[in-house]
């Protein structure tokens, strides 16, 4: 589009319409799920924070994926807590997309699914921890599975492109080797030896919660309002512990209920807290490269927690009889038909170790 003289002004409406959107979803989603008046305000309150943080405010019109991959990050929390199971297809595409855009918030985007589909089967009538546990991990497992198909079809590409698919499996997964921190010199050499130019002679990857700590230290310096982030979080922890002790001095709430109410919403701040890690804990070298950059995906821990509190102390939790999908034979069957990129994706990398 730039050769055919669009200018950079003019394509920032693609990414910047679509922010627009991605937060209008999360908002209305957020806001189809209140049940009681304060979650009202809550949910404005959720997109308002997250719009005065200087990595989202500055980004809206950003040409880099990460702009697009951060809007898929609300779509997905968004449709988390509003998709009813029946929609659950939905994912594989949802995967496809956001593996079609770029990796880098891939991991991130998984915990994301599997954290709000927790808290959406958790909230389900008749649905137990276990089994909201394992639907969520299916619907995951849908979005991994489309997120493989499209680094599938990139393969396929870049087999066209190359003209073998040999080059093509050296080529991406060579570097997807080299940057999870091993020696790439015998796969894909020419990466390898970009890196190590780029390193300047230190190439030793430095440990992950050394990694950790330093994106986290971007993101609190660069990228964030550090203080407007720990009030929300504050906020939305003792609206939630208030709630819920309401509810048990009426009675309304017994012990084993809010005993399940603190796993669902612990196991989903575990979840929320995880997401952002897990390209760091998969992709250390290149996390190592990109600290400037990756700090963006802690916003995943702000966006999945924002609905926490509002499913949790929801009126009528687990009150509401829904369809929560397939019974557990079924779901095997889908569970083996979705896995079956994911292991088609497998195989090339154990080609892709064969070939050095």
């Amino acid at each position: 589009m730039l050769r055919a003289g669009v200018s950079h002004d003019r394509l920032r409406v693609f990414p910047t319409a679509l922010s627009a959107l991605a937060f209008g979803l999360l908002l209305w989603a957020l806001l189809a799920r209140a049940t009681r008046p304060w979650h009202w305000a809550w949910s404005v309150g959720a997109c308002a924070v997250l719009l005065v943080q200087p990595g989202i405010a500055n980004w809206h019109g950003a040409l880099h994926e990460h702009s697009y991959a951060m809007s898929l990050t609300l779509v997905a929390s968004a449709l988390g807590i509003v998709l009813p199971a029946r929609w659950s297809a939905l994912w594989f595409a949802l995967g496809f997309v956001s593996g079609w855009v770029g990796y880098d918030f891939l991991p991130a985007h998984a915990a994301a699914v599997g954290t709000a589909r927790w808290l959406y089967y958790a909230s389900l009538a008749g649905a137990s921890p276990a089994e909201a546990a394992w639907r969520a991990a299916l619907d995951a497992l849908r979005f991994c599975s489309g997120a493989a198909a499209a680094i599938l079809a990139h393969i396929l590409q870049l087999a066209l492109y190359f003209g073998s698919t040999e080059a093509a499996v050296r080529d991406l997964l060579g570097s997807a080797a080299a940057r999870m921190g091993m020696d790439a010199s015998a796969i894909n050499p020419e990466y390898e030896q970009f890196l190590r130019a780029a390193s300047r002679g230190d190439d030793e990857v430095p440990p992950r919660a050394v990694l950790i700590r330093l994106l986290l230290k971007f993101f609190w310096r660069d990228w964030s309002r550090p203080l407007v982030l720990a009030g929300f979080a504050a906020v939305g922890v003792a609206a939630t512990v208030a709630a819920l002790a309401a509810e048990q001095r009426r009675h309304a709430l017994t012990g084993p209920a809010l005993r399940r109410r603190a796993l669902v919403a612990g196991a989903a701040v575990l979840g929320a807290a995880c997401a952002p890690l897990l390209w760091v804990v998969l992709m250390p070298r290149h996390a190592m490269f990109h600290y400037h950059m990756l700090p963006r995906n802690f916003f995943t821990s702000v966006v999945v927690f924002a609905p926490i509190p509002v499913l949790v102390t929801a009126v009528g939790w687990a009150r509401t009889r829904a369809r929560t999908g397939l019974e557990p034979r079924r779901a095997a069957v889908a569970a083996a038909l979705y896995a079956l990129p994911l292991g088609q994706l497998a195989a090339l990398g154990v080609y892709a170790l064969a070939l050095g």
